[in-house]
């Protein structure tokens, strides 16, 4: 079935996976704060987390 053990710890190895992606880019936010002040919009970092994690799962 799809719901067996190896399907659930992978599911759950994919969610670790952006979790540490969307980490990543909070990470960066002072970053990205100090190169582009005007620029700079924590939206704007939670969309380029969401393009990051779809290119991720297009691969």
């Amino acid at each position: 079935m799809l719901n067996g053990p190896q399907e659930i710890d992978r599911q759950r190895q994919e969610s670790n996976k952006y979790e540490n992606t969307c980490r990543f880019f909070a990470r960066q936010k002072a970053c990205i704060k100090q190169k582009a002040k005007r620029l700079y919009d924590p939206s704007l970092t939670r969309l380029l987390c969401w393009i990051h994690l779809a290119a991720l799962h297009a691969h």
